[in-house]
């Protein structure tokens, strides 16, 4: 018997187990199949892809519902090929460890609660109190120096006159040299003309709109200014409307722009 080969054997005993006449031989050959089967190792989830499917869980769904045909209990890593199931424990345990360290405020990733606590303390508390305090001061400073006190601000000015009705023939593309004045929170225009001739216009300001409006007969006749626009947020620009009559003579408007 012992010359016979190997696999003879096993498939006499074989048969002879079907027809219910195994001996000694069918005895010896399934202690040796249970033996074969008992060696193969037997994997299971290990504790590093439990950590790093609840994390990914946690911060992608999405993401965690695609990992889970390789890394959950039941996965495509745990079977009977130890080098695989070894490959996909590392990776999970790389994985997870650069989830960690990209969200170190989720609890699943390994986010301690007191370190919750105390981020959730520190930004409630400094981010309102430096958004309230430094926006709204900040901002309410700014705007109020430039724009809540006055418009514009205080300093000498170039304005740019574009006229698209000019009966009275100024011409377009004229800049005027205009002081801007604001005291107390009134502000005021002075134009001037000609190098020597002033003109102050009185303005009516609300939030960072103004109109401006002033008159002069140093020239005989009554000449009368209007500009009509508003600020930009910081106060060193200005765009909208001009006109310029004089007196029953002629009307010249069109827009302008001005800056600091």
């Amino acid at each position: 018997m012992r010359s016979f080969p190997a696999f003879l054997l096993l498939s006499a005993g074989l048969l002879l187990g079907c027809a219910g006449l195994a001996g000694e031989d069918t005895a010896e050959s399934e202690p040796a199949d249970t033996g074969t089967d008992n060696e193969v190792p037997d994997w299971q989830q290990t504790s590093s892809c439990e950590d790093y499917l609840a994390c990914l869980e946690a911060v992608s769904p999405a993401e965690a519902a695609d990992a889970e045909d390789t890394y959950v209990e039941d996965g495509s890593c745990w079977g009977e090929d130890d080098a695989a199931a070894s490959a996909c424990d590392q990776a999970c345990e790389d994985l997870y460890g650069a989830l960690a360290e990209d969200h170190t405020d989720v609890p699943a990733c390994g986010g301690q609660a007191t370190d919750t606590g105390t981020d959730t303390g520190n930004d409630t508390g400094t981010d309102t109190g430096n958004d309230t305090g430094t926006d709204t001061g900040g901002d309410t400073g700014s705007d109020t120096g430039s724009s809540g006190s006055c418009p514009l601000d205080s300093g000498t000015w170039s304005f740019t006159q574009n006229f698209t009705s000019d009966g009275c023939g100024v011409g377009s593309g004229l800049s005027t040299e205009v002081s801007v004045d604001c005291d107390a929170g009134e502000m005021s225009l002075t134009v001037l003309l000609m190098e020597s001739l002033p003109i102050t216009l009185a303005c009516d300001t609300s939030g960072r709109d103004f109109e401006c409006i002033g008159t002069d007969s140093s020239l005989g006749v009554p000449l009368a200014f209007e500009y009509v626009g508003s600020a930009n947020g910081s106060g060193t620009t200005a765009s909208g409307t001009v006109a310029i009559a004089l007196d029953t003579v002629c009307v010249s408007s069109g827009t302008f722009s001005a800056s600091l």
